[in-house]
C-alpha cells in the first residue's frame, strides 16, 4: 500500500500517522515490509529525527515526509 495518493505529495507526521491507523497497519509491520528500523521510523514520525541521511533520509522519503531528491527544489538562480 502507498502511502500517498500522488507520489509528489508530502505528508505530515500526524498524516503518516493517521494513514497508518486508517489502514490498520502497525509502525513495526510497515518497517518489516519496507526494510527500515523501528526505531528510525519512530524517531521520524515522533520529529526527533530530520532524516538528513543514511537510513532516516531513506526512510523519510518513503513515508512521504520529504522528496526524493530527483523531485526537490534546488534553491537558487544558478547563472
Amino acid at each position: 500500500m502507498t502511502l500517498s495518493p500522488h507520489p509528489n505529495t508530502l505528508l505530515t507526521p500526524e498524516e503518516v500517522l493517521a494513514w497508518f491507523r486508517t489502514n490498520g497497519i502497525s509502525i513495526a509491520g510497515w518497517c518489516r515490509e519496507n526494510g527500515f528500523s523501528r526505531n528510525v521510523v519512530n524517531s521520524l514520525l515522533h520529529t526527533r529525527l530530520p532524516g538528513l541521511r543514511g537510513q532516516a533520509h531513506q526512510a523519510a522519503i518513503a513515508l512521504h515526509l520529504k522528496a526524493a531528491p530527483e523531485q526537490a527544489q534546488v534553491g537558487g538562480n544558478h547563472e
